[in-house]
């Protein structure tokens, strides 16, 4: 199993970096995970999505921004796995999270089909990685909120093709809900 993990924290968020830094020994102590990469998205050059289409017009399948998100994407797209990694604000992952998430969109299609009854993307590779999502929820941070933020990555996992495989507050993570 190849394992992406997609590490969203701008800052110390109460201890968030250091408790996902042990979760990530633990996955890569098990014989069951081949490999396992981290990004740390805050370290690393990553555009915002400009709406131009050049992934899917002038160079399908390859964002015309030119950054650090190249290396992402391939890992992304290689992976069995892509865990979003992040403490929560306002009941949803950071701005650095979700701008590397919308980033993620050459990876998908232009194109759209019908899923249970909605318009999405096709399909532009055989096999996508499923999802998994650990956060840090904060003490402002209702049921309701957390929810909201689960619907997003679902409604992501549909058009990735894939499903969430696991939602989990980082303090109740364990590697035997990823296998």
């Amino acid at each position: 199993m190849r394992i992406v993990i997609l590490n969203g924290s701008m800052e110390k968020a109460e201890g968030f970096n250091e408790k996902l830094a042990l979760f990530t020994n633990k996955l890569t102590d098990n014989k069951e995970i081949k490999e396992v990469m981290t990004y740390s998205i805050k370290d690393m050059t990553i555009n915002q999505c400009i709406g131009c289409f050049g992934c899917w017009v002038k160079k399908p399948g390859k964002c015309v921004l030119k950054d650090d998100m190249d290396q992402i994407l391939k890992s992304v797209i290689n992976s069995d796995l892509v865990i979003f990694a992040s403490p929560l604000l306002m009941g949803m992952t950071t701005s650095v999270l979700k701008k590397a998430t919308d980033r993620l969109i050459p990876l998908i299609h232009p194109y759209i089909t019908l899923v249970d009854g909605e318009c999405h993307h096709r399909k532009r590779y055989e096999q996508y990685p499923y999802i998994g999502v650990i956060y840090q929820a904060d003490a402002e941070d209702e049921a309701e909120d957390i929810e909201g933020c689960h619907e997003i990555y679902k409604r992501l996992a549909i058009n990735f093709h894939s499903h969430v495989k696991f939602f989990s507050p980082l303090d109740e993570i364990k590697v035997g809900d990823i296998l």
